[in-house]
């Protein structure tokens, strides 16, 4: 949502509360001040996180995390790394020296890898539950082989990763969808972060427990224990011992209902065949299957809790709201955190 002054702001930051969302982002555009009422607000009145593209002034301003190692922004200072894709040890002290800022990783770079495992294009996750756009780039990645460049550039952004993670810093996976294929995505990223030299279980936990400490919702995801909310995936591997095994899913558990691959792609042949065909409607209506077919090692609208009665939680959608881990603030502000659910909200400012 687009706002330039206070009013608009306020507006705006109404209508998060009122929609309930679990993470506010401020753009590209938003000046400092909005950047720091807008985090001010996620912390005091929603319990969540903040964040935006910009390392700095974001830390400066009480933001939580930036959203990307380098992305789109309007500021000549504000560039996270070189030219050359370099991050320097004074960029990635802000990620560990404090322990309360940051980073979500979006490695745009690990898309060639589709062309190093050409056969994820025939997969009919890709063929039957992803939009058709997607289906595209996935066969328009896959006929290449990733080149020399693109495999250096890949892993100079994927050291900078494994240098906060070895420093001490958090670094969640994350993929900026749709701007990369929708759950393929994030295979690529964790194959990425493997091939960049860091473990299967320390590739896995960026996805996973670090993820739910970045968002302060490791009260209720990121593990395998009773009590937290009942959210993974089956593999037919063992990522261990071969990582690439991870993409093969056959079921998911999500939310404490399991769902099987086999029968999601069945009922897409279905629905296809209702709607006359393989149009672009029939694709859209079943491209949100893809998710819990297992393209993705994180579900959302849970409703159920592993080990416990089944019963869903208060809210349909997430567990009651429960103010579990501190958030970064500016010195003049203390706030809780809590769990991520369903609405990430992104507040902008016009031109």
């Amino acid at each position: 949502m687009s706002c330039w002054t206070a009013a608009g702001l306020r507006r705006s930051l109404a209508r998060a509360e009122a929609l309930d969302w679990d993470f506010v982002k401020t753009y590209v555009r938003a000046p400092g001040w909005i950047m720091e009422e807008a985090a001010r607000f996620a912390h005091e009145r929603l319990g969540v996180r903040s964040g935006s593209h910009l390392c700095t002034p974001g830390v400066q301003l009480g933001q939580d995390l930036t959203t990307h190692l380098q992305a789109t922004q309007r500021l000549e200072y504000g560039h996270a790394t070189s030219a050359t894709g370099r991050a320097y040890q004074d960029l990635r002290e802000i990620y560990t020296a404090g322990g309360d800022f940051h980073l979500i990783a979006t490695p745009f770079t690990s898309s060639p890898l589709v062309g190093a495992d050409p056969s994820v294009a025939d997969d009919e996750r890709v063929t039957r539950l992803m939009p058709p756009w997607d289906t595209a780039l996935v066969r328009q990645l896959a006929a290449q082989p990733p080149t020399d460049a693109q495999l250096t550039a890949l892993a100079t952004e994927i050291d900078v990763y494994r240098r906060v993670l070895a420093d001490g810093g958090l670094v969640a996976l994350g993929t900026d969808a749709l701007l990369v294929p929708v759950g393929l995505g994030l295979h690529m990223g964790l194959r990425a972060l493997h091939r960049g030299g860091l473990t299967p279980a320390q590739a896995l936990r960026t996805a996973t427990s670090v993820s739910a400490r970045v968002f302060g919702a490791e009260s209720e995801l990121g593990t395998l224990e009773p009590g937290k909310l009942a959210d993974l995936a089956v593999v037919d591997g063992d990522p261990f011992t071969d990582f690439d095994s991870l993409v093969r899913v056959v079921s998911v558990l999500r939310g404490g209902v399991r769902y099987e691959t086999r029968e999601l792609v069945a009922a897409s042949r279905r629905a296809t065949r209702c709607r006359g065909g393989r149009g672009r409607w029939g694709k859209l209506a079943a491209g949100g299957a893809a998710v819990a077919a297992g393209l993705l090692l994180r579900g959302r609208d849970l409703t159920r809790r592993a080990g416990g009665s089944g019963a869903p939680p208060t809210h349909p959608l997430r567990p009651t709201r429960r103010r579990t881990a501190p958030h970064r603030t500016a010195p003049h502000r203390q706030s809780t955190g809590s769990p991520p659910g369903r609405n990430h909200g992104v507040v902008r400012s016009q031109d």
